[in-house]
């Protein structure tokens, strides 16, 4: 077994380079994707899972694409080549990959494999967030003279999320809600109104929304106690 790990080993480095850029690249939409103020990637098994799959798919593509299995020369273009893989996994996903000895369609096994590991997150998220959904109506009702304060927090929040100023489209939406909520001429609209804006705040910012909204401690350590 150490001889076998010591004659690869040379090779090591650009298979792992390929799964490493993947992953920093595909994670950019899984976050979107679940994003929610109780999601805690580190806490999830199915954001393990799907790791392990962006890891390794870009890694087996790169094995075969770069023939590794025939030693080829460690220079700059397999580095080069190891990174592209990565990068651009996502179009060899949408292909069908012809690795040599067989020809098949790689975004079917992707999507199926990624499929689990959303399904295992949501799994953990959904009854949860649904909780926090209606708790979180409850408290705002309850600090009623607090939703504009807590509104015009979000506002400057969304204003100022660097990568928001990205998807400029994007920021409008959230900062079109924003007005709109403040614009409810009840308290029950315009709690109802924060809701959805709640959920695109990241968790680690959750405790200082909840503030601006005058929420209880208890409130707040029940969900963010971490």
């Amino acid at each position: 077994m150490t001889a076998w790990f010591l004659e690869w080993l040379p090779w090591m480095p650009p298979l792992l380079l390929s799964g490493v850029f993947n992953i920093l690249v595909a994670y950019q939409k899984l976050y979107r994707d679940c994003r929610s103020p109780l999601f805690n990637p580190c806490r999830s098994f199915g954001v393990w899972w799907w790791v392990l799959i962006q890891f390794t798919l870009p890694i087996l593509i790169f094995f075969f694409y770069a023939k590794i299995s025939t030693k080829p020369t460690i220079d700059f273009s397999l580095y080069w080549t190891a990174i592209l893989v990565g990068f651009f996994f996502t179009i060899f996903v949408n292909a069908n990959a012809d690795l040599g000895f067989t020809s098949f369609s790689v975004d079917k096994i992707s999507i199926f494999l990624n499929d689990l590991a959303y399904k295992s997150v949501a799994a953990g998220q959904t009854g949860p967030l649904a909780d926090f959904k209606q708790d979180l109506k409850q408290e705002l009702l309850q600090n009623k003279t607090s939703l504009d304060n807590g509104l015009n927090w979000l506002q400057d929040y969304f204003s100022e999320d660097m990568t928001l100023k990205t998807n400029p489209a994007e920021q409008r939406e959230l900062l079109t809600e924003v007005e709109q909520a403040l614009a409810q001429n009840t308290p029950e609209d315009k709690a109802s109104a924060v809701i959805p804006l709640a959920l695109k705040v990241r968790r680690k910012d959750c405790k200082r929304m909840l503030t601006r909204f005058n929420s209880s401690e208890s409130f707040i350590k029940k969900y963010f106690s971490r």
